[in-house]
């Protein structure tokens, strides 16, 4: 069924197209296809580390597994929103992505189990999650991709491509550079709009910005907001991303998820709670959302504001990420000074 769904208006004829184009790509160095299907052949290398490991290396080869992570965190930015916010295909964000997580939390918690030697059921568990990892290359290879071919112009595959230059490639190494694919016919439009809004992202020019409390040049303001030692993300009052800032919070953005619904960008399980906090600032019930986790063991401090104009109209929400570590340490480091002079 969610085959089905992700395969919506294509006839038997298109898919098998879509298909033979997936199949030419996965041999076009560099193109993304030809990117994700070499990591999907890495995890399968890596699968099979885990099948052959001896009890006492288990642990070890399902931590080295745990490198696919880097592969679905690219699809969940890169593929699903695409698919859901510009051509209205919410089949691989519904069906697929929730697989992607639930097959992280199993991989996790079956290094963890064997990290610290608990029995895994004659290996019954791992077993099962490497059908789950394999499956979900076949639905990807047979699926997701000739579905991406099928939609995709060759300006998404260049923003996707330049995007993947953002992430951990350690499954492949350093990336194949990839040259623009002959112009085809029929998407001169939808060309032109996509690389309109890429050169929108990333030109720069020095036109002066003038604000009531001063003015500065725009290559000034950009600098100044890179300094800020917090990341900053803007959703305007339409829901839609229009900014963030660099960082090194663990944060990952990308490029593409400008001026995208901001829902699209979300994990399924996640979107209730980022519903009801841009509502309840839309409606004024609150100001802002405090919440405190920790990323890779890097304490974070996350809050999230209402903005508003001088009259109190609901302009969007602003997303402020910082590092708590430098905190963590000087209390500590108090800690530690009160307990020696005790």
């Amino acid at each position: 069924m969610a085959e089905d769904n992700m395969n919506r208006g294509l006839g038997r004829a298109e898919r098998e197209e879509a298909r033979n184009e997936a199949e030419r790509l996965r041999n076009t160095a560099g193109h993304p296809v030809a990117i994700f299907s070499l990591e999907n052949k890495v995890i399968r290398q890596l699968m099979n580390e885990v099948r052959r490991a001896p009890d006492q290396d288990i642990a070890a080869a399902l931590q080295a597994l745990g490198a696919l992570r880097e592969h679905y965190d690219k699809k969940r930015d890169l593929i699903y929103p695409m698919l859901d916010a510009d051509y209205h295909i919410p089949g691989p964000s519904l069906a697929m992505w929730p697989e992607d997580d639930r097959i992280r939390r199993e991989l996790k918690k079956a290094a963890k189990a064997a990290g610290e030697g608990a029995a895994m059921a004659d290996g019954e568990a791992v077993m099962a999650l490497l059908e789950a990892i394999d499956a979900m290359i076949c639905r990807e290879e047979e699926v997701l991709f000739p579905l991406c071919v099928q939609f995709f112009s060759e300006e998404d595959w260049l923003a996707i491509r330049r995007d993947l230059d953002r992430y951990d490639n350690s499954l492949t190494g350093p990336l194949t550079p990839y040259s623009r694919a002959p112009h085809k016919e029929g998407c001169e439009g939808q060309d032109d709009r996509k690389e309109t809004a890429v050169r929108s992202t990333t030109s720069v020019d020095d036109d002066e910005v003038v604000l009531p409390s001063g003015h500065m040049s725009r290559r000034h303001m950009e600098a100044m907001l890179q300094t800020i030692p917090v990341e900053l993300t803007f959703v305007d009052e339409t829901d839609t991303n229009r900014y963030f800032s660099k960082g090194n919070t663990g944060f990952r953005r990308s490029l593409s998820a400008l001026d995208r619904n901001v829902y699209t960008c979300h994990v399924p399980a996640s979107l209730p709670a980022v519903r009801r906090i841009i509502e309840s600032f839309r409606s004024g019930e609150r100001d802002f959302v405090e919440i405190w986790l920790e990323k890779k063991g890097e304490p974070l401090y996350v809050r999230y504001i209402a903005v508003r104009d001088e009259d109190g109209n609901y302009l969007g929400t602003l997303e402020c990420v910082q590092t708590m570590r430098f905190a963590r340490d000087h209390f500590l480091k108090d800690v530690d000074n009160s307990t020696l002079h005790r």
